[in-house]
């Protein structure tokens, strides 16, 4: 990809190329090389469409987040939403994913991981006020999110039902990274002192089902 981007002098392709080479370094957990790669995508960016260098900002906010840098993830996401906020509603932002709805729950999640779930939840209700009605996939994507948001901020309870709805959802869609996103939230649950929360045996073997 970027190869054919620069034999077509395309800064947006190149850019492209290079924001999902960095986030696939960050879900391998290689943070400092995806933080590079992403910040090297930045000229390319800069030189494409505003939807191009948006997706950056907002994979940018979402490394920083998991390497728990909160100041450099506030930047990364306001700049992401400010972009957001000037694509114009004719313009196709299919091919990048690259909406204010993606970003708000990019922002969302971005402060469940830095450990202010309640924030988060503020942020998923704006979101739901603003797209109320989704397709199945985007449903399933805002239910696990909200799972994890709620039984990290203690409601486990809420968080786990959200979550066995997510992972209903995520096979009739046949999602296994979304299932995968439900497993990650587990693990991460499992080493905390929710870990011994009776309502995550449930989750555990709902999950355990998936691998039948």
């Amino acid at each position: 990809m970027r190869e054919l981007g620069e034999e077509l002098t395309n800064p947006d392709i190149i850019a492209l190329s290079m924001i999902r080479q960095g986030d696939l370094l960050r879900r391998r957990g290689r943070y400092e090389l995806a933080v590079r790669c992403l910040e090297a995508a930045k000229p390319f960016a800069d030189a494409g469409n505003i939807t191009t260098n948006g997706l950056r900002l907002q994979t940018l906010a979402r490394t920083y987040a998991e390497f728990q840098q909160r100041s450099l993830f506030l930047n990364a996401i306001e700049k992401a939403q400010e972009a957001a906020d000037h694509i114009q509603p004719e313009l196709d932002t299919t091919n990048n994913q690259f909406t204010l709805i993606g970003v708000l729950q990019e922002k969302g999640q971005g402060h469940t991981l830095l450990g202010e779930p309640q924030r988060a939840l503020d942020i998923y209700r704006e979101s739901e006020r603003i797209q109320p009605f989704r397709p199945i996939r985007d449903l399933g994507v805002l239910t696990i999110l909200k799972a994890q948001a709620h039984a990290y901020n203690g409601n486990m309870d809420k968080g786990v039902n959200l979550a066995l709805r997510g992972l209903t959802l995520a096979n009739e869609y046949h999602s296994r990274r979304h299932i995968s996103r439900i497993q990650r939230m587990y693990d991460r649950l499992r080493v905390t002192p929710l870990g011994k929360h009776p309502r995550l045996e449930d989750l555990q073997e709902a999950l355990r089902q998936q691998t039948k």
